[in-house]
């Protein structure tokens, strides 16, 4: 009877210690890399939520400007935002939509960045660019680190796809974060 006590309070510690411990985040050198490594995690996710969902391949996808946290545009969004196009590339699972359309679209209208909250504004992009889908993200700068989040959302608001990555901070790399695009 002790035996058991002693076991199930061992168990319920363990237990409870690896439910607290934090989760670690997966880390890459660089932002090439880190959006190469989300790349491959959207893809699996979002052909899993597609299966799931009975959807129809190639999806139409529109990669929308990753954002900095407070909403503005950085050359690091766009260099990790052209990134992304060339990492989810792959016409059997996404036909992309042109940058340069969606942002004649995103021109006409009276737009807000908003990061990963999809609102009627984006949607409204969405169907006007005529995607099915559409690739938001963020980078969020911390503790000399970035974070990297991007999801792919289809434009009744479900989330097929989440991924997120860390990396590391440099001169150059912050620069590029600091320096502003319109």
């Amino acid at each position: 009877m002790k035996s058991r006590i002693l076991i199930s309070g061992i168990l319920v510690f363990l237990l409870g210690a690896c439910a607290s411990s934090p989760e670690r985040k997966k880390k890459a050198k660089d932002p090439n890399s880190g959006v190469a490594t989300i790349s491959s995690e959207l893809r699996y996710q979002f052909l899993a939520s597609l299966k799931a969902q009975g959807g129809k391949l190639p999806a139409r996808l529109a990669i929308l400007n990753i954002v900095n946290e407070d909403g503005s545009n950085s050359q690091l969004g766009r260099l990790v935002t052209d990134r992304l196009g060339k990492e989810l590339f792959d016409p059997k699972t996404f036909q992309l939509l042109e940058r340069d359309r969606l942002n004649r679209v995103i021109g006409e209208q009276d737009f807000q960045a908003s990061g990963l909250v999809l609102n009627d504004q984006i949607v409204s992009i969405g169907k006007l660019s005529g995607a099915e889908y559409l690739a938001l993200g963020q980078l969020v700068f911390q503790d000399q680190e970035f974070l990297l989040n991007v999801r792919i959302v289809s434009l009744g608001g479900v989330i097929c796809a989440t991924a997120d990555i860390v990396f590391d901070s440099d001169n150059e790399t912050y620069s590029k974060y600091k320096e502003s695009v319109k």
